[in-house]
C-alpha cells in the first residue's frame, strides 16, 4: 500500500478501523440471522 507523504497516520488508523468495525458488524448480522432461523425452527 503506498500513501502520500502528507496523509496523517491517524486518517490511515481510522480507515482500517472503520473497516475492521464494518467487518465485525457484518458477522454479527449473519449471525443473528442464523440464530432467528434456528429460533423459529424449534
Amino acid at each position: 500500500m503506498e500513501v502520500p507523504y502528507e496523509t496523517p497516520f491517524i486518517a490511515i488508523g481510522k480507515l482500517v478501523a472503520d473497516s475492521q468495525s464494518a467487518d465485525h458488524y457484518s458477522k454479527l448480522e449473519r449471525l443473528i440471522a442464523g440464530h432467528q432461523i434456528l429460533a423459529r425452527a424449534c
